[in-house]
């Protein structure tokens, strides 16, 4: 029981971050995965963004607002994300 409510909620809230992310700019998805995924620096991220560098300062605040936009969509879609079979409630036996 309890590990299989962990994975639905483990999956829908994988599936709202995956949403919340489609939401972002281009220009707000390339800095979050730059910086979650391959791991660089803050001053790796300014050399790469385009159409010329930027200041490592600058990239992180630019990170910074992307990652509370992501926030802002997660909170918006994770709502409507539901991946329990028998719908928004799970009967606890009451």
């Amino acid at each position: 029981g309890g590990e299989v409510i962990e994975r639905f909620i483990l999956n829908e809230d994988l599936q709202a971050i995956r949403l919340a992310f489609e939401k972002l700019s281009p220009e707000d998805q390339k800095i979050l995965h730059i910086r979650i995924f391959e791991e660089l620096s803050w001053q790796e991220i300014g050399e790469r963004l385009e159409p010329s560098p930027i200041k490592p300062g600058t990239a992180r605040q630019r990170g910074a607002r992307a990652l509370a936009r992501l926030r802002q969509h997660y909170e918006l879609v994770r709502e409507d994300v539901c991946l329990f079979p028998w719908g928004d409630s799970v009967d606890d036996g009451e």
